[in-house]
């Protein structure tokens, strides 16, 4: 089975107010950590961006050696940035990544690959469950999906959350009672607004053990 990583890398971060992408927690950028995470478990990582001026500020962070690939789809969310990827990607699956899960690792993604795999029959997708609450931007999606999620695109389908909600047939979840149980009890901390990052900083501040994505 082969993985292709798609990191959301769109820049909008309104409820932030600065571009999360380049927040940095522990001295490293949020898309840095995914990244470095994604590169661990994929056997290839593209990186969805809204425009080339969003290219140019990542190529300065991580090198000009990675593949990128503009949404024709801007604003779109993370349904249009996932169908571009599904169609240019090389992989059996899609590793839909966010940028703004600072806490998740590389050992959470290559465990969650390790289920798919004895999953029967195989899965049009997989996504974890946290808090009661379907982890849409850290799935795994079947190339079968493209046009179906096209064609749901373009008829005025503009939630890959709800989209999943309606068509929940072949799709499996990964529920905490089965990753908890892989040591893992951290990983869908995000940051998506002020708040929400001050909390985290305050929790690695009073000794927290934050997860590295180098594990």
């Amino acid at each position: 089975m082969r993985v292709s990583a798609l990191i959301l890398a769109g820049g909008e971060s309104q409820r932030m107010g600065q571009d999360k992408r380049f927040l940095k927690l522990q001295g490293q950028p949020l898309i840095e950590r995914t990244f470095q995470a994604a590169t661990k478990v994929a056997a290839e990582v593209l990186i969805l961006v809204a425009k080339s001026e969003d290219q140019q500020k990542i190529i300065e962070l991580l090198g000009s050696e990675h593949r990128f690939l503009i949404d024709e789809n801007p604003n779109s969310g993370p349904l249009g940035a996932l169908i571009g990827g599904l169609q240019a990607m090389s992989g059996d699956y899609g590793l839909l990544l966010a940028v703004d899960f600072p806490l998740l690792t590389s050992d959470f993604l290559s465990k969650m690959q390790e289920y798919l795999q004895g999953l029967q029959p195989q899965p049009r997708a997989l996504i974890p469950i946290d808090k009661e609450n379907l982890q849409v931007t850290c799935a795994l999606y079947h190339k079968s999906l493209y046009s179906e999620l096209k064609d749901a695109f373009e008829s005025g389908e503009l939630s890959l959350y709800r989209w999943i909600e309606k068509n929940p047939e072949g799709i499996a979840t990964l529920t905490p009672s089965v990753w908890q149980r892989w040591g893992i009890r951290e990983n869908f901390t995000d940051v998506n607004r002020p708040d929400e990052l001050q909390r985290l900083l305050n929790a690695i501040e009073s000794g927290h053990n934050m997860s590295d994505n180098s594990q």
